[in-house]
């Protein structure tokens, strides 16, 4: 609980934090991310391309914040609520993040349980591009 704190504390005073992540040889290293201005967070992005649809689901996005690092990693500080009575699990799948330049993904691998009504504030990794996080959206 204190460690959620501060780093939400270092987002709303500072405009960067850092995070802990895990490197793909499974050490931890300490990551400074800057917050990024999600401009489309409450409106329609209209792009040319097709974009990468999330899975229909029940976890309803309550709010973000976008990151990233100088590297080009990009994250998202999620609060997620699982609307289903019943636990149900948010994976990858079920979110996709869309970006400046139009391209859509998914996160990258995870799987989270959430019990029914269950709310939960979870870091989000999205890979590495060129280009920031405009928008994030599910398929709920």
């Amino acid at each position: 609980m204190k460690t959620r704190l501060s780093i939400l504390m270092s987002v709303v005073m500072s405009g960067f934090c850092w995070i802990n992540t895990v490197n793909a040889d499974g050490r931890y290293s300490d990551t400074i991310v800057h917050v990024d201005d999600a401009s489309f967070k409450n409106k329609s992005v209209y792009c040319e391309e097709n974009l990468v649809e999330p899975e229909k689901n029940s976890f309803e996005i309550l709010d973000y914040n976008v990151m990233s690092s100088e590297a080009g990693d990009r994250y998202s500080l999620m609060t997620i609520k699982n609307t289903s009575s019943g636990q149900r699990f948010l994976t990858e799948k079920h979110l996709v993040a869309i970006h400046a330049n139009c391209f859509s993904q998914n996160p990258v691998t995870f799987k989270k349980k959430l019990s029914g009504g269950e709310v939960v504030t979870k870091n989000i990794y999205f890979g590495k591009n060129q280009f920031p996080i405009i928008k994030i959206v599910s398929g709920y």
